[in-house]
């Protein structure tokens, strides 16, 4: 019961703040407070629990558990913002899973779950990361990942190889990102991101094309290169994929559209949808696709730029399937202003203004409570770099509600016009 919870949470507050009191505290018992208080998103007393845990952890079990924990406070520091220390924590882990690595009973060489792991923790560090240091961190887990491949290869476990062969070719396609992002202004970075993206594209999924993650990377990489048509190739591909569950989920918060009649669907009978929602537990995650629904209507933008032969039924195909997405991360959180503004940039390119209007006064008024939110909270700020900060925030979201509102008056425009 949520009662018991609140009371055990107070007890173990009180230990972990006075240590030396003789609390009987398991790690158990502080890992549970600990995630708890995420849950419940109070990242600073979880935390709190983490350090509390680390205290207590007893020689036998001491690089079990402590590496555990690291991780655990690790993301914690990371959703407070807080990279430097969550790559300290990341770091310490990885040199106690070195320490602790076993052999391979099959051949005494590595284990490659242990392998995975450090490779696991080597990439959380480039994340935390940035420039070299995340790149140096990458490389060095895709060669973990590499060698574990190998060993796998010889078992015939073929669900852990395809999951080795999924972990490589994301890691590969983390380094590429770092060429388009922090190092891309480094004389080599257009051939060493191609690179990356090349090795990513070569581990194949169980149908025999590239992981989805290889594919949206490569259309990034092709779009910064002004290569619009060949990304939108990747792009569909990409779609292809996670089509079907994206579709049940859009369908659910009334997104689905016909593609032959690129008008909206009723849903008469949601439960008819219930299995194939199923598969959407194995949809890639929130951030992901939403940067394919990007990726999807930059690639309509191209083609009405380019008008390439047949480029109006492939950039209706390429909106339809940025809306079936944004249906599906509507379903998952329908709190997310940028998946209301992307919804509306959607339909514009569909030519339908008026749905495109709905979307965007909705995103007019989430922002307006955001700036409302802010303003208040800045008059009562008796902090000065704090005040800063609120004050950047306000003007950033000032004029990103200006955007808005002058796309809503486009659509409008674009709405009466069609009326007459």
């Amino acid at each position: 019961m949520p009662k018991k919870k609140t009371t055990s949470a107070k007890k173990l507050r009180k230990s972990a703040a006075a240590p030396g009191n003789g609390s009987n505290a398991t790690v158990k018992e502080l890992v549970e407070a600990a995630e708890h208080a995420m849950q419940s998103q109070n990242a600073h007393q979880a935390i709190a629990f983490y350090n509390a845990a680390l205290d207590v952890t007893t020689p036998d079990m001491a690089d079990m558990d402590a590496t555990f924990v690291l991780e655990k406070r690790a993301e914690a520091k990371v959703s407070i913002s807080d990279p430097d220390g969550a790559r300290d924590d990341f770091a310490q882990a990885l040199h106690m899973v070195r320490e602790q690595q076993p052999s391979n009973n099959n051949n005494n060489g590595p284990d490659p779950s242990q392998l995975e792991r450090m490779a696991s923790l080597l990439l959380y560090m480039g994340q935390s990361s940035g420039g070299n240091d995340a790149l140096l961190a990458y490389v060095e887990g895709i060669s973990m990942l590499k060698s574990s491949l190998e060993i796998r290869q010889q078992d015939s476990n073929s669900f852990a190889l395809d999951e080795t062969r999924k972990q490589v070719a994301a890691a590969c396609c983390s380094a590429a990102e770092v060429y388009l992002t922090d190092l891309c202004d480094e004389g080599n970075a257009e051939q060493e991101c191609d690179s990356f993206v090349q090795q990513a594209l070569s581990y194949v999924d169980q149908d025999g094309s590239p992981i989805i993650d290889a594919l949206q990377t490569a259309a990034s990489l092709l779009f910064s290169q002004c290569k619009g048509l060949e990304a939108v190739k990747y792009m569909q591909q990409c779609y292809a994929k996670i089509q079907t569950p994206c579709e049940a989920l859009s369908k659910l918060v009334d997104m689905y559209i016909d593609p032959e009649s690129s008008g909206k669907e009723p849903t008469d009978n949601v439960a008819l949808e219930l299995t194939q929602v199923e598969a959407a537990q194995s949809l890639p995650g929130f951030e992901f696709r939403c940067q394919s629904a990007k990726l999807l209507l930059e690639g309509c933008d191209c083609l009405s730029q380019d008008k390439p032969d047949g480029y109006e039924t492939t950039a209706q195909q390429c909106a339809v399937a940025a809306i079936h997405i944004l249906g599906s991360l509507m379903a998952e959180n329908d709190e997310v202003i940028e998946i209301w503004f992307l919804a509306g940039d959607a339909y514009v390119f569909l030519k339908q203004p008026a749905v495109a209007q709905q979307y965007y006064q909705q995103t007019v008024q989430m922002f307006e409570q955001v700036q409302q939110s802010l303003e208040e909270e800045l008059e009562t700020c008796d902090d000065e770099q704090q005040e800063e900060e609120l004050q950047l925030q306000v003007d950033e979201v000032t004029c990103q509600l200006e955007d808005v509102r002058r796309k809503l008056q486009e659509t409008s425009e674009g709405a009466e016009s069609m009326e007459e």
